[in-house]
Protein backbone atom coordinates (compact mmCIF):
# COMPACT_ATOMS: atom_id res chain seq x y z
CA UNK A 1 0.00 0.00 0.00
CA UNK A 2 2.66 2.59 0.81
CA UNK A 3 4.64 2.15 -2.86
CA UNK A 4 1.28 2.40 -4.50
CA UNK A 5 0.57 5.75 -2.51
CA UNK A 6 3.72 7.30 -3.61
CA UNK A 7 2.29 6.95 -6.95
CA UNK A 8 -1.07 7.96 -6.30
CA UNK A 9 -1.17 11.25 -3.86
CA UNK A 10 -4.83 11.44 -3.08
CA UNK A 11 -8.04 8.76 -3.11
CA UNK A 12 -9.62 11.17 -6.25
CA UNK A 13 -6.85 9.95 -8.61
CA UNK A 14 -7.00 6.06 -7.44
CA UNK A 15 -9.82 5.90 -10.17
CA UNK A 16 -6.90 5.83 -12.79
CA UNK A 17 -4.30 3.09 -10.42
CA UNK A 18 -5.18 -0.47 -11.85
CA UNK A 19 -4.07 -3.30 -9.49
CA UNK A 20 -3.95 -6.97 -10.92
CA UNK A 21 -3.38 -9.30 -8.49
CA UNK A 22 -4.86 -13.25 -7.92
CA UNK A 23 -7.95 -14.22 -6.64
CA UNK A 24 -8.58 -17.48 -4.95
CA UNK A 25 -12.74 -17.13 -5.01
CA UNK A 26 -12.31 -17.37 -9.20
CA UNK A 27 -11.73 -20.13 -10.66
CA UNK A 28 -8.17 -21.06 -12.23
CA UNK A 29 -8.26 -19.69 -15.48
CA UNK A 30 -10.71 -16.86 -14.88
CA UNK A 31 -10.49 -13.09 -14.61
CA UNK A 32 -12.68 -10.34 -14.05
CA UNK A 33 -12.36 -6.63 -13.78
CA UNK A 34 -13.77 -4.87 -10.51
CA UNK A 35 -14.18 -1.20 -9.13
CA UNK A 36 -14.66 0.26 -5.91
CA UNK A 37 -14.96 -3.01 -3.91
CA UNK A 38 -13.98 -4.84 -0.73
CA UNK A 39 -10.86 -6.66 -0.71
CA UNK A 40 -12.88 -9.80 0.17
CA UNK A 41 -9.55 -10.89 3.03
CA UNK A 42 -7.16 -10.15 0.09
CA UNK A 43 -3.96 -8.39 2.31
CA UNK A 44 -2.33 -6.64 -0.67
CA UNK A 45 -5.72 -4.75 -1.70
CA UNK A 46 -6.36 -4.23 2.24
CA UNK A 47 -3.11 -2.16 2.28
CA UNK A 48 -3.75 -0.71 -0.73
CA UNK A 49 -7.26 0.44 0.55
CA UNK A 50 -5.69 1.35 3.48
CA UNK A 51 -2.96 3.39 2.12
CA UNK A 52 -4.92 5.55 -0.87
CA UNK A 53 -8.01 6.11 1.98
CA UNK A 54 -10.55 4.66 -0.56
CA UNK A 55 -12.00 1.33 -2.32
CA UNK A 56 -12.20 3.40 -5.57
CA UNK A 57 -9.88 1.88 -7.75
CA UNK A 58 -9.74 -0.43 -11.09
CA UNK A 59 -8.49 -4.12 -10.03
CA UNK A 60 -8.32 -7.18 -12.43
CA UNK A 61 -9.23 -10.21 -10.38
CA UNK A 62 -7.29 -13.49 -11.76
CA UNK A 63 -8.32 -16.75 -10.31
CA UNK A 64 -5.83 -19.21 -9.16
CA UNK A 65 -8.30 -21.97 -7.48
CA UNK A 66 -7.95 -25.07 -8.96
CA UNK A 67 -11.11 -27.19 -9.93
CA UNK A 68 -11.36 -31.37 -8.96
CA UNK A 69 -12.23 -33.33 -11.97
CA UNK A 70 -15.64 -32.89 -10.54
CA UNK A 71 -15.99 -29.46 -11.44
CA UNK A 72 -15.84 -28.46 -7.67
CA UNK A 73 -13.21 -25.54 -6.05
CA UNK A 74 -10.60 -27.09 -4.05
CA UNK A 75 -10.34 -23.98 -1.55
CA UNK A 76 -7.60 -24.38 1.01
CA UNK A 77 -9.54 -24.39 4.45
CA UNK A 78 -8.55 -22.14 7.26
CA UNK A 79 -6.25 -19.21 7.18
CA UNK A 80 -2.69 -20.44 7.23
CA UNK A 81 -3.26 -23.30 4.77
CA UNK A 82 -5.11 -20.06 2.05
CA UNK A 83 -1.82 -18.45 2.95
CA UNK A 84 0.44 -21.18 2.04
CA UNK A 85 -1.34 -21.81 -1.06
CA UNK A 86 -1.25 -18.28 -2.62
CA UNK A 87 2.35 -18.06 -2.11
CA UNK A 88 3.58 -21.39 -3.56
CA UNK A 89 5.17 -21.60 -7.15
CA UNK A 90 2.17 -22.44 -9.48
CA UNK A 91 2.58 -26.40 -10.95
CA UNK A 92 3.73 -26.58 -14.73
CA UNK A 93 -0.21 -27.27 -15.22
CA UNK A 94 -1.51 -24.52 -13.70
CA UNK A 95 1.57 -22.27 -15.17
CA UNK A 96 0.61 -22.07 -18.19
CA UNK A 97 -3.14 -21.59 -17.47
CA UNK A 98 -2.05 -18.58 -15.65
CA UNK A 99 0.40 -17.42 -19.21
CA UNK A 100 -3.28 -17.92 -21.11
CA UNK A 101 -4.86 -15.64 -18.75
CA UNK A 102 -2.34 -12.88 -18.66
CA UNK A 103 -2.09 -12.63 -22.57
CA UNK A 104 -5.85 -12.06 -22.17
CA UNK A 105 -5.80 -9.46 -19.18
CA UNK A 106 -3.36 -7.79 -21.08
CA UNK A 107 -6.09 -7.17 -24.04
CA UNK A 108 -8.51 -6.36 -21.27
CA UNK A 109 -6.59 -3.75 -19.62
CA UNK A 110 -5.57 -2.05 -23.17
CA UNK A 111 -9.18 -1.71 -23.44
CA UNK A 112 -9.87 -0.71 -20.04
CA UNK A 113 -7.32 2.47 -20.69
CA UNK A 114 -8.18 2.98 -24.19
CA UNK A 115 -11.53 2.27 -24.00
CA UNK A 116 -12.71 2.76 -20.74
CA UNK A 117 -14.71 0.36 -18.77
CA UNK A 118 -17.70 0.31 -19.50
CA UNK A 119 -16.19 -1.29 -22.86
CA UNK A 120 -14.07 -3.17 -21.15
CA UNK A 121 -16.55 -5.08 -19.21
CA UNK A 122 -19.16 -5.61 -22.17
CA UNK A 123 -16.17 -6.97 -24.16
CA UNK A 124 -14.51 -9.49 -21.44
CA UNK A 125 -16.99 -10.18 -19.23
CA UNK A 126 -19.32 -12.38 -21.89
CA UNK A 127 -19.65 -15.86 -21.20
CA UNK A 128 -17.22 -18.01 -23.34
CA UNK A 129 -18.33 -20.95 -25.33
Amino acid sequence: GRSVAKFVKNPSDAEHLIVVHDDIDLPLGTWKFAFDRGEAGHNGLRSISAALKTKAYHRVRIGVLPVGEDGKPMKPKGDDAVAKFVLRTFPPEEQTVIDRVLDEVSVGIETLITSGPEVAMNMHHQPRG
